[in-house]
């Protein structure tokens, strides 16, 4: 009987090594650790491991229970440049451990518990719902913040969670090459295109340098297809759901027309949509195609008025001499 007590125990030491942490991980949820005390513990009364552990080792399970470790979260998130991310990291059982975030690609400490280690007013520490609630808000997400953000427990060792930072940059262009040579007195069409995008602009402005130029002023045309977008209450909510998905098939317009350009209408004419990179093109109104080749002509045609008078000078001239000597 006592040997096979003492068989028991050291079966009962072995899987005590086997369930310690021996590496840096995400931690185990509160439902895995249920799961191998439920697997050991007492079910049948038969004598077995699980009844061991149900009589001498109850407390060794409560310390393992009371270890810090997260809960479900979303992990990857996605927005568009110019917007916020929200990493939400909750802890249990954090007792007197420390919560820290770190940015992996330069291992660049943001926050050690509630103190602030980056001069960058762009990161905050949200105050959470309730206990172990440690949320970091980043704003104006610029397209170089793309990467992953650690949520670390001080534990020995270290239990981390790793939050993935995806940032969508639309497509803003207009048709054409970057510089427009125009004739004075022909109409000038400027098309501006968004693609690729999350969150759809709710308006696409046009300047000329800086200027802002409006539908029906100074000889401006602008015609688009944002009213007639989808910015139904529903599609606004629809935008603020974690599975967001690039707008690919779903182009934004604008259109600007000049029926008669003149030289004030030259200059660099700037569409820029809500929240987005602006795209740029630079428009030259020119009174003629080769005004250079223009003023050559003119001067040749003076030159050979001067030819001609002078020949027909020497003409007379010489007549009137041999009607003297005569």
């Amino acid at each position: 009987m006592k040997s096979t007590l003492l068989a028991w125990k050291i079966i009962a030491s072995l899987l005590l090594v086997v369930l310690a942490p021996s590496k840096v991980s995400s931690g185990p949820s509160l439902m895995e650790l249920r799961e191998k005390r439920g697997g050991l513990g007492p079910g049948n009364g038969s004598g077995h491991v699980g009844d061991f552990f149900a009589r001498g080792s109850r407390s060794t399970w409560d310390e393992i229970e009371k270890q810090p470790y997260f809960l479900p979260t979303t992990t990857v998130v996605t927005v568009q440049e110019g917007g916020h991310a929200f990493f939400i990291c909750k802890v249990e059982n954090l007792y007197n451990q420390t919560v820290s975030w770190i940015r992996s690609q330069d291992s660049y400490m943001l926050y050690i518990g509630s103190v602030k280690f980056v001069d960058d007013e762009r990161f905050e520490l949200l105050p959470g719902n309730g206990y172990g609630d440690w949320t970091l808000r980043f704003r104006l997400i610029r397209e170089s913040d793309a990467g992953k953000y650690e949520c670390q427990i001080s534990t020995s060792p270290k239990l981390s969670q790793t939050f993935t930072l995806n940032v969508v940059v639309p497509s803003v262009s207009i048709s054409g090459d970057k510089e427009m040579h125009v004739e004075a007195g022909s109409s000038v069409v400027l098309k501006c295109s968004v693609k690729d995008y999350l969150f759809r602009p709710n308006h696409l402005w046009w300047y000329r340098n800086s200027e802002r130029l409006l539908d029906g002023v100074k000889g401006i045309t602008i015609e688009d297809n944002v009213a007639s977008a989808d910015n139904s209450e529903n599609g606004a909510l629809k935008s603020l759901a974690p599975s967001w998905h690039i707008q690919e098939d779903s182009s934004l317009y604008s259109i600007l027309t000049v029926k008669e350009a003149s030289s004030k209408f030259s200059g660099k004419y700037s569409c820029v949509p809500e929240q987005c990179r602006p795209a740029s093109i630079n428009v030259h109104v020119i009174l003629d195609e080769n005004p250079a080749a223009m003023q050559r002509e003119v001067a040749s045609g003076v030159k050979l008025q001067k030819s001609v008078f002078l020949c027909l000078l020497s003409v007379l001239f010489a007549s009137l001499i041999k009607n003297v000597t005569t």
